[in-house]
């Protein structure tokens, strides 16, 4: 007995040694049939695979063995594993449906078509089966029999469950928008958890709209939802997420009014209308979303930041017409006073003083008022260290403004150093180093600009490399900077608003230097003002002079999209917009500037963005 059992233990010791290797062997083997089939190299992966499903026919080693098969068009052999497959399986459908893309794949078309049909008209009312059986047509990429078996899964069941979310996904991928549409708004009849990816999917297909046609089949489509399901808010809410995506603020504020009228709700709705409509300059909807606010009462939550926001959204507003009505001024500017009398200096208040301080610097200049407030604001108990930074620059800039050059720069180092890898920061080093190049300090401020040109934002890197590249590219055969010291005072008059000033010193400026490499920036100086100005027409022209005799200079894309700014945004002619947008996109692919030039064609164009 002890001897049998020792000579048992010698055979499991040397079997332990065997199996491993076996199994070690089977997975060096399936790692190089892996290998060859994802190279496309099928001749060499499917012996390795035939051999792998005879020892072991799971589901992964009959996938790849008989796509194996497909790819070296062995079709009686597939066709022969997919029936065995067929037999052992008998409740799964994906083998059906292999059988049938044999056939299909064979060129025996109608033969593959009736074993397709066959299986959607046994399905069960099933939801596994019926998804199981969509997702191995999609695998297949036999879209249209998924569709057709969802429409079949629908009927089976009755009503109880109707797969628009599966149906709007598969036409979104054949780019049938309008039966896409069709189910992702019956879909939020339904339920509306995926409203955030139904739009993510709408917008895209907006985005891909070559003709333009989509987004009024969208608005249609929400349309006539709204008016059969008249209880249904969610439609209501999917226009006013239409009517921003079109950045129609009219619209959008009018839906959210509504929805908050009907819901007797806080208002939240209507002040994100009014942030949006400021952010993209449509003060008349912003100050409208304002008052509605105001309106509803001391109680309400956005009462006071309304009360407060309203008063910048006005500025705004005045300030980016010209001439600035004087008396329209003057009676913001009360206005400005009795609400900070009102509700007093605090930390909901700041930014009211902040604004407050702009309007008597830079449109009354009366900096010892605009100083004060700023003062005033940054002894407020509670005031965050990034409130008083952001005072800080608008003191340093009023500072400077008025011509206290050395308070104005210690201000900005103060702030950069508080905020050494902030944004902030990186604005306070570019205004320091705007302020050296001001006062003619070009090396030192050239300096500071190369390092800003690794910062983490965006705008100010690429306005700290417009910069440098100024300063680089205007400096005198000597190595000195006499005509970029004029430039840079005319620059310094129009930062004071003296742009009466700064055009007398350009006009000196062509005069001492005519054949000057500067002259691109001086007419884009030139341009800049007149669109202060509102001279319009007079800006187009020194715009053109730029594209047309400069067309390789640093500044030639820039001056494209001021024309199709100025086109689109004041003289009201689209089509010429559009045009310059085109040009540029075309003339300057690699230009900062063919993104935005891209996306506002676009939108001139009827696309939603």
């Amino acid at each position: 007995m002890l001897r049998y059992f020792s000579y048992l233990l010698v055979v499991l010791f040397l079997f332990s040694g065997i199996f491993p290797a076996i199994a070690q062997q089977r997975n060096t083997e399936r790692d190089l049939a892996l290998e060859y089939f994802r190279n496309r190299n099928f001749e060499k992966a499917l012996p390795i695979f035939e051999k792998l499903y005879d020892n072991s026919p799971t589901q992964v080693n009959y996938h790849y063995y008989f796509n194996c098969l497909i790819q070296v068009n062995d079709f009686k052999k597939a066709e022969r594993v997919a029936r065995q497959q067929v037999r052992s399986n008998p409740g799964s459908i994906r083998y059906q449906i292999d059988l049938g893309f044999v056939h299909m794949s064979s060129g025996d078309v109608k033969k593959g078509e009736r074993q397709y049909e066959d299986v959607i008209k046994n399905l069960a009312a099933n939801q596994r089966n019926i998804n199981e059986a969509a997702n191995a047509f999609m695998v297949r990429r036999e879209n249209e029999y998924a569709i057709k078996t969802y429409l079949k899964g629908r009927e089976l069941l009755g009503g109880s469950y109707g797969f628009n979310m599966e149906l709007g996904n598969l036409y979104d991928r054949l780019g049938d928008f309008e039966n896409m549409v069709t189910e992702y708004l019956n879909q939020l009849r339904v339920e509306n958890a995926n409203v955030a990816q139904i739009q993510t999917r709408i917008q895209n297909a907006l985005v891909t709209d070559v003709e333009g046609k989509r987004a009024g089949y969208l608005r249609t489509s929400l349309l006539r939802n709204i008016r059969q399901y008249p209880d249904e808010v969610i439609y209501s809410e999917m226009m006013l997420w239409y009517a921003i995506q079109q950045e129609d603020f009219e619209s959008a504020y009018t839906q959210a009014v509504a929805l908050d009228r009907r819901y007797n709700e806080s208002g939240d709705r209507v002040y994100s209308i009014a942030q949006l409509s400021v952010a993209n300059k449509v003060y008349d909807v912003a100050i409208r979303s304002f008052e509605y606010l105001i309106a509803k009462g001391e109680e309400n939550r956005h009462y006071l930041r309304s009360r407060i926001d309203i008063l910048g959204a006005q500025y705004q507003q005045l300030t980016s017409k010209y001439p600035i009505d004087q008396d329209e001024l003057k009676a913001l500017e009360q206005r400005y006073i009795e609400t900070l009398s009102e509700l007093g200096k605090n930390r909901l208040t700041a930014s009211l003083m902040r604004n407050m301080a702009q309007l008597y610097a830079y449109m009354f200049y009366d900096t010892e008022k605009a100083t004060d407030l700023l003062y005033d604001a940054l002894a407020i108990p509670g005031i965050g260290q990034m409130s008083q930074a952001e005072f800080k620059l608008d003191l340093a800039d009023i500072l400077l403004f008025k011509g206290d050059v050395w308070d104005a720069t210690l201000l900005y180092s103060q702030v950069e150093k508080e905020f050494p890898n902030e944004p902030i920061g990186h604005e306070a080093k570019f205004r320091n180093a705007r302020l050296s190049f001001f006062i003619g300090e070009f090396e030192w401020a050239r300096a500071q600009l190369n390092v800003l040109k690794a910062a983490t934002s965006k705008l100010i890197a690429n306005d700290a490399m417009s910069l440098s590249l100024t300063i680089k590219d205007n400096m005198d055969p000597d190595s000195t900077y006499f005509a970029l010291s004029y430039f840079a005072r005319a620059k310094l008059h129009s930062f004071r608003n003296r742009d009466d000033l700064a055009l007398l010193t350009l006009d000196s400026l062509m005069k001492i230097f005519p054949y000057h490499s500067i002259h691109d920036d001086v007419l884009m100086h030139r341009a800049e003002i007149s669109i202060r100005m509102a001279n319009y027409n007079e800006a187009t022209d020194y715009l053109k002079q730029i594209v047309d005799n400069y067309p390789f200079g640093l500044l030639a894309d820039k001056a494209l999209f001021r024309l199709a700014e100025v086109h689109e945004n004041y003289l009201n002619d689209h089509q010429q917009a559009m045009e310059y947008y085109k040009e540029l996109m075309l003339s300057y692919p690699a230009s900062l500037q063919a993104a935005p030039s891209r996306q506002r064609f676009r939108a001139l164009r009827g696309d939603v963005i």
